[in-house]
């Protein structure tokens, strides 16, 4: 602990925000004592209900029964359900003869739910829980929330969070073929069996949860049956000790140009039509970054030990946005995030809760690319870069320090420097408020040793512990790709899991793509010809994005799949039976 303590540095105290305790209380969807928990709705009776539908025809769940059913919680403002919507749909007119598909809308207004289906247009029936007393009953969480129940009326399975497409089909034939195991809901794992117990320090502490607002019994804390407690480790002695940022302010690529060096790595994150860089030398020193792209909400995170970044889209829980920050714990050295609103603890690697009331739940998780700052400047010279935090930025979970009144105009105590915007007073910040000094790397003696993984074994002799890889995971099974012989092939089509991929080197911004080779009802294969990527099946040529430019395929796009770069050591700590592509 004290070696590690030498290398994070611990921010003031954290300042007490009650007022999630008061509203948690008060939350319409918040379950009440007599609901379902997590672990008891399995195989417990789904609860009886009798709801309208837009057109006022009532149904009641009862007079369902002999039937399979499949319950889809859902709101206008959540982006997840939005984007399961269309699979549902498609599920719902293949399969509506053998089951039964209901959404369930969480209190919204009739006019705000068909102008929303207006543009979502689905055929399965929706029905209205205006004072979310169905939600309530059923303990629901989380947005979107799928509930699956067998003939006899009894719930079998729930996920909360959206299903791509394959997880959404394996799950309906799985329940259909009334098959031994639940249906699929998580990437890496097929089921999520809870315990519950006293942790002691590998949780929160009665202190720790006071301090934070939450009401939690520390003596019965839920978690995955399938966690290595002896690899949950306490990394730093509290809470955001590393502090997340929280309120990230940005600077133009010419800005940041004056302060990032040629080398200097950048996590590149282009989601909903805008695109960012996240430089790794504050990363180091933060981790998480709770942002937002028009509208999307994102968390990016680091973990310095691991060499592993990946981007998450933050969900909404009851109606309230996922906040995440440092929870001072690591599992097999890998960063453990916590949740601000709910207490979870999140295994950063494999992108699911491991502990807390959200345990099980898998986070949505996003292609994004880690690349020099000479190439990203030179690909998104009109981009924003996440600007260097000042004591005027609001991280860890503490609000934003107003600048006294003195210190408001930075521009004469910084002439010429960055133009880091204060959001509380619409200032910039001077160079001497610098929260670090992030030219200075705290990992730098822990990442030249490369037999150091920070405790976490490590006998593999096929890569240097600290080689960085891309790892990928596809319905529980998992591949590394070395970089190097990545580069080689340029083009790879290789298949996981029975799902035939396209495994790329982008030369231009020196990094790995993954993507799906599967376009509609055909599976293309490529290849590099005269520095172009072009498809054996119709000679189209494709971008390096996964777009066709030219040819019969014009325009058509491949799914880009969410890789994962991080250190050899790590990527087999979370999946030793994994395979290798290397030299």
């Amino acid at each position: 602990m004290k070696r590690l303590a030498s290398v994070y540095t611990i921010i003031g105290a954290l300042l007490i925000v009650t007022v999630f305790a008061l509203w948690w209380r008060s939350s319409p969807f918040t379950p009440s004592s007599s609901a379902p928990s997590l672990a008891e709705a399995i195989g417990a009776p789904a609860p009886d209900f009798a709801l309208p539908a837009l057109d006022g025809e009532i149904t009641r769940l009862s007079e369902l029964r002999g039937r399979k059913i499949v319950l889809n919680f859902w709101a206008s403002w959540c982006g997840p359900c939005r984007a399961e919507m269309p699979d549902l749909e498609s599920a719902y007119q293949r399969y509506r003869e053998k089951l039964t598909l209901l959404g369930i809308n969480l209190a919204e207004e009739p006019k705000t739910i068909r102008r929303f289906l207006e543009e979502v247009r689905v055929s399965y029936p929706m029905l209205l829980d205006a004072q979310g007393d169905v939600a309530r009953a059923y303990g629901v969480i989380a947005q979107p929330a799928t509930y699956w129940i067998d003939e006899q009326g009894q719930i079998v399975y729930r996920k909360f969070g959206a299903y791509t497409r394959s997880e959404l089909e394996e799950s309906i034939r799985a329940f259909l073929a009334l098959a031994p195991t639940p249906p699929q809901a998580h990437r890496h794992h097929a089921t999520a069996p809870l315990r519950h117990g006293d942790l002691g320090e590998k949780y929160f502490t009665e202190t720790e949860l006071a301090q934070l607002g939450l009401e939690i019994d520390p003596s019965r804390v839920p978690y995955l049956a399938d966690l290595d407690l002896e690899r949950l480790q306490l990394g730093c002695p509290i809470h955001d000790c590393i502090p997340s940022i929280d309120g990230p302010q940005f600077e133009t690529v010419v800005e940041a140009d004056a302060w990032l060096k040629p080398d200097d790595l950048v996590v590149s994150v282009t989601h909903n039509g805008v695109t960012k860089a996240y430089p790794v030398k504050i990363l180091n020193w933060h981790e998480i970054v709770n942002d937002d792209f028009n509208g999307a909400p994102l968390v990016i995170t680091y973990c310095p030990l691991c060499n592993s970044s990946l981007v998450f889209a933050r969900p909404a829980v009851n109606g309230r946005l996922l906040a995440f920050g440092v929870s001072g714990r690591l599992y097999k050295s890998d960063l453990v995030m916590y949740d601000r609103q709910t207490g979870s603890f999140w295994s950063q690697i494999e992108g699911r809760a491991i502990m807390g009331p959200l345990a099980g739940t898998e986070l949505e998780s996003l292609p994004m690319e880690i690349v020099p700052w000479r190439v990203w400047k030179e690909h998104f010279s009109l981009s924003f870069v996440l600007s260097r935090p000042t004591i005027y930025t609001a991280v860890g979970g503490a609000p934003a320090l107003r600048r006294p009144e003195a210190e408001r105009d930075s521009r004469s105590r910084s002439p010429g420097g960055p133009q880091i915007i204060d959001p509380s007073t619409g200032m910039t910040a001077p160079e001497g408020d610098f929260l670090r000094d992030y030219d200075v790397d705290p990992y730098y003696y822990y990442k030249a040793n490369s037999l150091d993984t920070f405790g976490t074994p490590f006998n593999d002799r096929r890569l240097g512990a600290k080689t960085t890889i891309w790892g990928l995971v596809l319905n529980g099974a998992a591949k590394a790709y070395l970089p190097e012989a990545v580069a080689e092939w340029g083009a790879l089509n290789d298949e996981l899991s029975g799902e035939p991929i396209l495994v790329l080197w982008e030369s231009e911004r020196e990094t790995v793509k993954f993507f799906t080779r599967r376009l509609e009802h055909r599976t293309l294969s490529f290849n590099r010809r005269d520095g172009q990527m072009i498809d054996t099946e119709t000679q189209s040529i494709w971008s390096t994005d996964g777009e066709a430019i030219s040819g019969a395929l014009q325009g058509a796009k491949l799914r880009q799949l969410s890789g994962i770069p991080t250190f050899w050591f790590a990527w087999l700590a979370f999946y030793p039976q994994t395979e290798l592509f290397a030299r």
